[in-house]
């Protein structure tokens, strides 16, 4: 989170973007896409953890784990870019306001894409990031019927072609997580 000129950081939280790579590649030529800037596709939380709580942002363990199976377990320390440079590249392009969020690049080897593993609709996600706390999402039925992929239809989506099956406002769910951050 952008804090001012002279706090650049203002603080750390749990960033799940959401991207839909089975229709990504079609539609990304640059600039929001479906694939990535739909209604409620951005959690964050489950705190602002301030960056003197924080400590090295660059040195914290992460666990993502998909309906209770771990699916991927590392560090911050292999994220693709720092908070400082996101910051003085973002600024170079466009004034800065407090408060904005940014992401800073996805792990590598910590989505279903670099293995093939999509989530499906029901999916209980849960990321947890030491220090600042546990994101918990389920990724709900779609809203509408489902865009065309570059891939082949998988079973488990065949239902949700062709028919609505719950309200846009429902898409995804996140709950904020009970447990206190690791101190």
């Amino acid at each position: 989170m952008y804090g001012n000129e002279k706090q650049p950081v203002a603080g750390y939280c749990i960033f799940n973007d959401i991207s839909a790579r089975d229709v990504q590649a079609t539609e990304f030529v640059g600039g929001f896409c479906l694939t990535k800037d739909m209604a409620n596709g951005n959690q964050l939380g489950p705190y602002l953890v301030t960056a003197d709580e924080v400590g090295d942002p660059y040195n914290l363990k992460v666990t993502v784990v998909v309906n209770g199976q771990v699916k991927y377990r590392g560090a911050t320390s292999e994220i693709s870019h720092k908070a400082e440079d996101v910051f003085a590249w973002l600024g170079f392009i466009a004034p800065l306001k407090s408060g904005s969020a940014m992401g800073f690049g996805t792990i590598p080897d910590c989505t279903g894409c670099d293995h093939d593993d999509f989530i499906d609709p029901g999916a209980n996600i849960t990321i947890s990031i030491e220090r600042l706390g546990t994101l918990r999402c389920r990724f709900a039925e779609p809203a509408q019927k489902l865009l065309p992929s570059r891939w082949p239809l998988r079973p488990e989506l065949q239902k949700f072609h062709g028919r609505n099956t719950a309200k846009a406002a429902d898409r995804y769910v996140c709950a904020k997580n009970e447990d206190a951050y690791n101190a």
